[in-house]
């Protein structure tokens, strides 16, 4: 991919912030990351091209995971089979967008924060999941927990993380005083989706395995409060006071983001 932007305000997903997507959300995460930076670099139909693989092979590696034996999955490593094709994916991105992701670090352009790619990798993993629990249900009318709240609960909290994460997006282009108010706001997201998971813990019958999903939901999200928190007072009292802390539960947000994958 030889383009060159001429559009010094460009941004794209590095290949670091293409391998985290992918590995919390699956192909289609790369596919989305990849269609923007194409979109980004005015080839259209690369973009397309991009998130219709995604998709295609999203598809064909839950239909390959369906058709195995329980016994086979069971004994397959959680992390093995998101690191073979989050592997693989890094390697067909840095061919097919690597000299130019390179080209724009040299010359100092902007990329979209690793943050944000974590976030639409995370929306992903979280729709896969819904999907997968209501594929589950149809078949398995033994469960009977309200799945209505569930998946309801679960879009507003996508819905809502999407939002509390662009303003990483704005870092760099806002004021102190703006950039405090999109932290805040995102804090009240945040503290939205503590409601959202606490309700789904409440439900009646709610199997094991979706309980567990939505308490590290719940952690995730509380953990981002104390995140956009440290943020404001940082921003507030203009000091780097609150550095460490903010680096300590950066690393805590991380481990919580690889558990869920």
């Amino acid at each position: 991919m030889n383009e060159k932007t001429t559009n010094e305000y460009v941004k794209f997903y590095s290949l670091r912030s293409i391998s985290i997507a992918t590995f919390l959300g699956g192909p289609i995460a790369a596919g989305i990351l990849i269609r923007r930076n194409f979109l980004n670099l005015n080839d259209d139909k690369k973009a397309v091209n991009s998130l219709f693989i995604g998709i295609l092979s999203t598809i064909l590696l839950f239909v390959m995971l369906f058709s195995l034996p329980e016994t086979t999955i069971d004994k397959i490593p959680s992390s093995l089979i998101p690191a073979i094709y989050t592997g693989l994916i890094y390697l067909i991105a840095n061919k097919l967008q690597g000299q130019t992701l390179q080209e724009h670090k040299d010359s100092r352009g902007e990329f979209y924060s690793a943050w944000r790619a974590a976030g639409i990798g995370l929306v992903f993993s979280l729709l896969i999941a819904t999907g997968v629990i209501g594929y589950i249900y149809a078949s398995e009318p033994d469960y009977d927990f309200d799945i209505a709240t569930y998946e309801h609960n679960i879009n507003l909290f996508i819905d809502n993380e999407a939002q509390a994460l662009i303003v990483f997006d704005k870092m760099g282009y806002l004021e102190d005083d703006e950039l405090i108010t999109e932290f805040k706001h995102g804090k009240n997201l945040w503290k939205q989706n503590v409601v959202l998971t606490s309700e789904i813990l409440a439900l009646d019958d709610l199997p094991k395995e979706l309980e567990d999903l939505v308490s590290k939901l719940k952690t995730y999200s509380e953990l981002r409060i104390t995140f956009y928190d440290l943020f404001v007072r940082a921003y507030t009292e203009e000091t780097y006071e609150y550095g460490p802390q903010i680096e300590s539960i950066a690393l805590q947000i991380e481990r919580v983001l690889n558990e869920l994958d």
